[in-house]
């Protein structure tokens, strides 16, 4: 699929990234006909070196001690320089049960909540990751609306709610109340 092609070539590079390889990139690509009906695509790829993680520290973190974001995390020293893990552990995008930093601190209402994962130090095969917070204040709720409802009383809507006027904001209880309004 022509249109798919260029997310198909991040995606590659995706994947060696996934394997510590942070310097992949592709040198040359071409595309032939092998038949009317068959594409062949080839690929000259300099993978680079394999990175490990060495040190990761944390900045800006007040609310959670180093130790508890470091169990979210869970990469150790030596573990592949996995940038797409250590997003997805980060930012979210794994499963939905799984927690990630951001999700730890949006369930304390802290809905403004940023991090900046930063390579401090590039030793040989070694990476020193620095992850940078801020965390703003917490969001407190002010009002909930709920419109476009022309079958159930809103009291009924409003009863299958865990969130609350008044409360922290939670992603967790954000996304537990829409999962029980929609059953």
């Amino acid at each position: 699929n022509e249109k798919e092609y260029e997310n198909d070539k991040r995606s590659l590079i995706s994947a060696f990234n996934e394997a510590g390889f942070r310097d992949a990139r592709i040198i040359k690509d071409s595309m032939y006909y092998i038949e009317p009906n068959r594409l062949a695509i080839d690929f000259v790829i300099d993978e680079g070196r394999q990175y490990y993680f060495r040190n990761v520290t944390w900045t800006g973190n007040s609310v959670y001690s180093s130790d508890v974001l470091n169990n979210i995390l869970m990469i150790k020293k030596g573990d592949v320089y996995d940038v797409v893990t250590m997003e997805k552990r980060l930012f979210g995008g794994g499963k939905q049960n799984e927690y990630d930093v951001s999700k730890l601190y949006r369930d304390k209402g802290y809905l403004f909540f940023s991090i900046q994962p930063v390579e401090l130090n590039i030793a040989g095969d070694s990476v020193d990751v620095e992850m940078r917070i801020v965390e703003g204040k917490p969001a407190t709720l002010n009002n909930i609306v709920i419109n476009g409802n022309d079958l159930t009383n809103e009291r009924v809507v409003r009863r299958q709610l865990f969130t609350r006027p008044g409360y922290l904001f939670s992603q967790s209880d954000f996304e537990r109340s829409i999962r029980e309004i929609a059953s």
